[in-house]
């Protein structure tokens, strides 16, 4: 059997801190990221304004798919975190500029709690790799043809 490790991805200027967290990992085509959050990576503050922490909190999610190969397209859930529902009209602007298409969208919760350290906003990502299953399947196959020859 083909078996993949574990793939971590850590987004500069982005950290949880001092706990040993990375921001998204990877097992064969499963996608998963942990709390992504509205921090400015340049700066590494987290902007007073609400409104572009959801936009911060999205760009930086969009970043840690392109580092980890995976598309807008391929994301199968998005959990959003906002400390103020009156934020739920930014998330779903960023939302539907992720996702025009309304027949073409991942499930998504949005659960209103308040949030540490000054953050408005935090998205978590799932995400199912179609190129990284193939690249898995093409394994197998590989494997099992290797196999055969030996036989």
């Amino acid at each position: 059997m083909v078996t993949r490790m574990r793939e971590t991805y850590y987004l500069p200027g982005l950290s949880h801190g001092d706990n040993p967290v990375p921001m998204g990992s990877m097992v064969g085509p499963s996608f998963r990221s942990s709390c992504v959050m509205g921090r400015d990576p340049e700066t590494g503050l987290m902007p007073p304004d609400r409104n572009r922490q959801v936009a911060l909190a999205f760009a930086n999610g969009e970043a840690l798919l392109k580092l980890a190969g995976v598309g807008l397209e391929e994301i199968t859930f998005i959990e959003v975190l906002i400390d103020d529902d009156h934020l739920r009209s930014e998330v779903n602007r960023r939302w539907v500029k992720w996702f025009p298409n309304e027949s073409d969208r991942p499930a998504r919760h949005v659960v209103v709690r308040e949030l540490a350290m000054g953050m408005n906003c935090q998205i978590r990502i799932e995400a199912y790799s179609s190129r990284r299953a193939q690249e898995e399947i093409a394994k197998i196959v590989e494997a099992v043809r290797e196999e055969e020859f030996v036989k």
